[in-house]
């Protein structure tokens, strides 16, 4: 078993001690302090990953009346800088704490600016320069992130929950059932690896469609395949799919839909069916029993849980998905060509 299978395999439990140890009297401590800052808006930033990771917490935000944004810390730094104002709350994403544009942008960031710091570093530049500074304390792995990016998620979440005010001992027991419905998508994963293999056959691209709080697993989905199995993979939002790229499913057509109970299930279940009547195969990830081909739709079930935390444990199914077609491709997974783990150059 290569490393980074056993890291998709084995996080779990790593990030179950993570979100206890989010949970102490210190962290809790430090998420009420957050609450009780003068700001009027949230700005998250990060790069890669550590973007993608915070999609969720800024939608839930914003759907209970909170101004947020996600900008990645390039476009932040270099051309929507002037957003940041006195009263912007900004949340720098970086496991490494010294990603080349996180770094720039710090130390840009004027000094009555609030900035909230979630890294696994807390000697990095970021922990130095954050005001607050919330430590993922989770093992960091040598190759594409899987526990990190999770725990960052679950972390810029229990930051809306505490800016909302929801922050307590039932939001707890959401948070580690979140945690717990892992270990379940690896086994369905594993239960239908014959067919997700096959799922493969013929693919030369894959496109993650997602809505709403899952909007960040298309994209850092996409990411992962991107840079673990060097494989073209696209993230969009289904939506706007339906306004254009839909013309390009033929039987060629190899899609991944995020589709949880929720405010949009509905119409990402009836896009997985357009899909495969014309042609596509897709991935189906839902907790929702429905009708479909299953010639050429894969449904992975997933446990139910409140939609804006499903993003915890959705990325699963893609995590293994991504480790079969670099192992299918005969690459030495978890290797980097051209890059490396830590991004020092703009």
């Amino acid at each position: 078993m290569n490393e980074y299978l056993r890291d998709v395999l084995n996080q779990s439990k790593d990030i179950a001690e993570a979100v206890n140890y989010y949970f102490n009297e210190e962290n809790i401590a430090k998420l009420t302090r957050i609450k009780n800052l003068v700001f009027d808006n949230v700005i998250f930033t990060g790069m890669g990953s550590s973007h993608y990771c915070a999609c969720s917490a800024s939608a839930y935000l914003n759907s209970n009346g909170v101004k947020s944004r996600v900008v990645s810390a390039g476009e932040l730094l270099h051309y929507e800088y002037n957003m940041i104002r006195k009263n912007t709350l900004v949340v720098a994403i970086s496991q490494s704490g010294e990603s080349a544009e996180i770094v720039r942008l710090i130390n840009r960031i004027e000094k009555d600016v609030k900035v909230i710091g979630i890294t696994n570093n807390e000697t990095s530049p970021l922990a130095k320069r954050a005001d607050i500074l919330l430590n993922l304390n989770v093992k960091p792995e040598k190759s594409v992130s899987t526990r990190t990016y999770i725990s960052s998620t679950i972390l810029c979440l229990l930051l809306s929950y505490s800016i909302l005010g929801k922050l307590n001992d039932e939001t707890r027991d959401y948070f580690i059932r979140a945690v717990e419905s892992i270990d379940n998508a690896i086994k369905i994963c594993e239960e239908n690896k014959d067919r997700l293999l096959e799922f493969l056959n013929g693919a030369s691209y894959i496109t993650l469609l997602a809505r709403g709080y899952n909007i960040g697993t298309a994209y850092a989905g996409a990411l992962f395949i991107q840079e673990l199995s060097k494989f073209p993979a696209y993230g969009m939002d289904a939506a706007e799919f339906r306004h254009g790229p839909m013309e390009i499913v033929d039987e060629t057509f190899r899609g991944i839909i995020v589709a949880p109970s929720g405010l949009t299930c509905d119409l990402n279940l009836k896009l997985a069916k357009d899909i495969s009547k014309f042609g596509g195969k897709a991935i189906l990830l839902t907790d929702v029993e429905e009708s479909l081909d299953k010639n050429n739709i894969i449904c992975i079930k997933m446990d139910f849980c409140d939609e804006q935390l499903t993003p915890v444990f959705y990325i699963l199914p893609i995590q293994y998905l991504d480790n079969l077609i670099a192992e299918k491709k005969g690459l030495k997974v978890g290797e980097f060509r051209w890059g490396e783990k830590v991004t020092k150059d703009e």
